[in-house]
């Protein structure tokens, strides 16, 4: 089908970070992507697994707040 997409967000990134997929997009704020990614699937608890950080955590840690408004908003509807 043109213009679909099987994305797997719950995957982990390379390039020795080792971070989910959400993690990136965030720690950018690049909302239409992590809207995308939830909207997908996309879980922001999961952690970076050398930091141990989570998505939200990223976005907190950069002052996103329309970032951190989207991931709390997120984990209201149950998508942890």
């Amino acid at each position: 089908m043109a213009g679909t997409y099987d994305l797997e967000v719950r995957a982990r990134i390379g390039g020795g970070t080792d971070s989910t997929v959400l993690i990136a997009p965030v720690q950018r704020g690049y909302v239409a992507i992590i809207k995308l990614l939830l909207e997908k699937g996309g879980r922001c608890r999961h952690q970076n697994a050398h930091a141990g950080n989570t998505a939200l955590e990223y976005a907190v840690e950069g002052g996103e707040k329309e970032v951190i408004a989207i991931l709390k908003q997120s984990q209201m509807d149950g998508k942890e």
